[in-house]
């Protein structure tokens, strides 16, 4: 058998990446509550806002699906890519 392409793997990865990115979304629209990675532990008001926690939510899900299925998948993992730096950069200790 001989071994995977380095094509295999990356497309692997990016299936796994948007799986994981999918079920992100999947828990936030489950638990109404945003996940503890993208808000700050006092500022759990933000998650009081119901429509506030859908809409990411769904941004999470419909990102993950485009990244599986390859829709758009520069832009989606751009734009997904930034947000998650800017909440990278931007959360208070």
């Amino acid at each position: 058998m001989p071994p995977p392409s380095n094509r295999n793997l990356s497309n692997i990865g990016r299936i796994f990446y948007g799986i994981a990115i999918v079920a992100l979304g999947l828990l936030t629209i489950y638990f109404r509550r945003l996940p503890y990675m993208m808000i700050p532990p006092n500022h759990h008001w933000l998650s009081d806002h119901v429509i506030w926690v859908y809409i990411s939510g769904a941004l999470l899900l419909l990102a993950g699906i485009c990244i599986v299925l390859e829709m758009k998948l520069s832009r989606v993992s751009l734009l997904l890519g930034t947000v998650l730096l800017l909440i990278f950069l931007f959360y208070p200790v």
